[in-house]
């Protein structure tokens, strides 16, 4: 839906992807170094997240998230470089 970075003219989302098969948003963004990043991803009913990561520094790391109804915020600390990051999902039981 959003992330927390609003520059006119610029996007921090270089990359996005959804692969149905196993249920994962996957992306790369370009953050500001030290700055928290926020993305908020909307989760349609009976969805939840199973897991949420980035690579940081060549390690993939567990990222935050809290959820409020169906929507979704995903944060992180920003890097000099583009951070690939994804959510997995599945089905709620």
């Amino acid at each position: 839906l959003a992330t927390n970075r609003h520059i006119t003219g610029a996007y921090s989302i270089e990359e996005l992807s959804w692969d149905p098969s196993d249920l994962t948003l996957k992306g790369v963004s370009k953050t500001v170094p030290t700055e928290q990043y926020i993305i908020w991803i909307f989760i349609p009913e009976g969805f939840i997240t199973s897991e949420a990561n980035a690579n940081i520094d060549s390690e993939r790391i567990d990222i935050l998230t809290e959820r409020t109804d169906n929507l979704l915020k995903v944060s992180f600390e920003g890097q000099k470089k583009p951070v690939d990051w994804r959510v997995k999902f599945k089905q709620a039981e």
